[in-house]
């Protein structure tokens, strides 16, 4: 519903789409999104009026400039985009354009999905150090 709800934002027909943040800080060598704070700033733009389609969109877009800062700040200059976040596929159209825009690559499942079905397969994989 919430992609549905970005993919009908009509900036002349809902208002211009409110710039939102995803704080990022730095635990015991772990990344850590402060998703209260942005919940916080989608209410009070949401008391201010704001459509509810411009603050779906704005919370994409929040939503991928994180992924592109926390690959920046871990210097990786490719990524795998993968997870059934990726089934989103206008949060993926985002992260991909913005990833490119920063000269990181990213990685995409081709031959298994990139829900729990390809998760499982990585983490056998990975579990098998590639011995199948």
């Amino acid at each position: 519903m919430l992609q549905y709800a970005a993919e009908s934002y009509d900036q002349d027909l809902h208002g211009a789409c409110p710039k939102l943040a995803l704080p990022i800080s730095t635990e015991e060598k772990t990344f850590v999104a402060h998703q209260g704070l942005l919940l916080k700033e989608l209410y009070l733009k949401k008391k201010q009026g704001v459509s509810p389609e411009a603050l779906a969109y704005g919370f994409h877009e929040a939503v991928a400039d994180m992924t592109v800062k926390i690959c920046e700040m871990t210097r990786n200059r490719q990524v795998v985009l993968s997870g059934g976040t990726m089934l989103n596929g206008l949060l993926l159209k985002m992260i991909i354009s913005k990833l490119s825009d920063a000269g990181i690559s990213p990685l995409l499942n081709k031959q298994v999905p990139p829900g729990d079905g390809g998760l499982a397969l990585g983490q056998i994989f990975y579990g098998t150090k590639g011995d199948l």
